[in-house]
């Protein structure tokens, strides 16, 4: 009797919106930005992340053109289709130090500035630098290379000038939505000096930093907190130990995605079951474009996440989708471009060759991530896709309540339903306000190193 009891008063107190909030002191405010409240979302978000950019000496070499310029444009054409969405976001790991230098692929990078031009003609907004190949050539070619990609509208984190002490994390509002975005490495090739810290400030992978500047985002008012990771073992297809580690902290902390880079080749995609949400672990998206030929380095993904806002300004991970690509590296016939493996979408003048070993490519990435061979209309395969939830149809705060007391075995059995590895795991600071959400990019019309 006092168990039915109890259950009518919990269902009274859910149909009357909850107790009123008891006060609470205002959150301290990020410099550089107001502290006004997160504003009301109720758009569609899509991100989409790409792995490894790189340029080796082969890629320079076809890229060159007859009158000394160097055109990169090409070699992204045919992904653009599955490159659209709110907000592209790759992983930088070149030096545009100038023609001052000579250009050069692996080991000290050295990019023509039309590289960026290129990057941002297939419509990438944000470019990640804290990795260890950023350092090739020192910290004034590091600063040059974020000027540079800041002068050509990108938004760039990771790096920072060394009076900072650290890179602030980036802050952007795409559709509606603050977005957060750390960027962090494991090191660097060159030794970072105590002079090179001096001169230049590379985020490393440190919790005590990545814990302030979550905190900080959060006070901000990020809605959703992207970890973008240069981590791991290169060439291994499973995270290590110290990746497990670091992911497990993030995931503590409530960042929602973790987006990983620098093994070169796939790894694992995961999905946890986290405080009433989905926490995302991307391990490792591969050879977004590089002329490292040796399965699997060849191959990568790009991944997409779908989010929806509530009109209270909650985000809502909808869907998590993959499309394997396939560099294409021909010197005789002067071509280096990416490839999309999705059946029905590789360009016209592909080789019987080229198709072949696509397909194969393309089975592999499947097999290796275990996602069911059900393409979407633009090449994507879903690996997860909300449930809608139950508490959608009650009042705010009774909502967060239900949410509360509610399991999250949905959640565990949508993991399960989609394949998914299971869960390995159970200064200042500032932040720089990114308007991202009305531009409009331009398009075009068409058209075995080490690391």
């Amino acid at each position: 009797m006092v168990f039915v009891f109890a259950l009518c008063c919990l269902w009274l107190l859910l149909l009357s919106g909850g107790c009123a909030p008891s006060p609470v002191a205002p959150a301290p405010t990020v410099p550089g930005l107001s502290g006004a409240p997160p504003p009301a979302c109720d758009r569609a978000v899509r991100l989409v992340f790409t792995g490894d950019i790189m340029t080796h000496a082969e890629q320079l070499n076809i890229a060159r053109q007859a009158d000394g310029s160097y055109d990169f444009s090409g070699q992204f054409a045919p992904v653009l289709p599955l490159l659209q969405g709110d907000l592209l976001v790759g992983n930088f790991e070149t030096v545009l130090a100038g023609p001052r230098r000579p250009y050069a692929g692996y080991p000290s990078f050295n990019t023509p500035d039309s590289l960026a031009d290129a990057l941002r003609k297939a419509g990438f907004d944000v470019l990640l630098l804290a990795n260890n190949h950023i350092l090739d050539l020192g910290a004034q070619a590091a600063l040059r290379t974020k000027q540079v990609l800041t002068d050509k509208g990108f938004a760039v984190t990771g790096l920072g000038p060394g009076q900072a002490g650290h890179t602030p994390p980036l802050l952007c509002e795409v559709n509606g939505l603050r977005l957060g975005i750390l960027n962090y490495t494991y090191g660097s090739n060159r030794p970072v000096t105590p002079a090179l810290e001096r001169e230049i400030a590379l985020n490393g992978m440190d919790l005590l930093l990545i814990t302030w500047d979550v905190l900080a985002l959060r006070a901000a008012g990020a809605q959703y907190i992207v970890a973008a990771m240069h981590w791991g073992i290169e060439y291994r297809p499973e995270p290590s130990p110290a990746q497990r580690a670091v992911a497990a902290h993030c995931l503590a902390l409530g960042v929602d995605a973790i987006i990983g880079a620098h093994p070169h080749i796939l790894q694992p995609v995961e999905l946890h079951a986290g405080y009433g949400k989905p926490q995302l672990v991307a391990w490792s998206l591969g050879n977004f474009i590089s002329a490292q030929r040796t399965v699997p380095r060849e191959r990568a993904m790009i991944l997409a996440l779908d989010l929806t806002c509530s009109p209270g300004g909650v985000p809502r991970l909808r869907r998590v989708s993959l499309s394997p690509t396939w560099v294409e590296l021909s010197p005789a016939r002067k071509r280096a471009r990416i490839l999309p493996t999705a059946p029905g979408l590789l360009p016209d003048d592909a080789s019987e060759e080229i198709r072949t070993t696509v397909r194969r490519v393309h089975a592999e990435c499947l097999n290796f991530l275990g996602v069911l061979p059900v393409p979407d209309a633009r090449g994507f395969y879903t690996i997860y896709e909300a449930p809608p939830p139950v508490t959608d149809w009650l009042p705010g705060r009774s909502a967060r309540l239900m949410r509360f007391f509610l399991p999250d075995a949905w959640l565990r059995q949508a993991v399960m339903r989609s394949r998914l590895r299971p869960p390995s795991v159970a200064g200042e600071i500032t932040a720089s306000a990114v308007p991202l959400s009305d531009k409009k990019r331009p398009r075009p019309d068409s058209t075995a190193n080490a690391s």
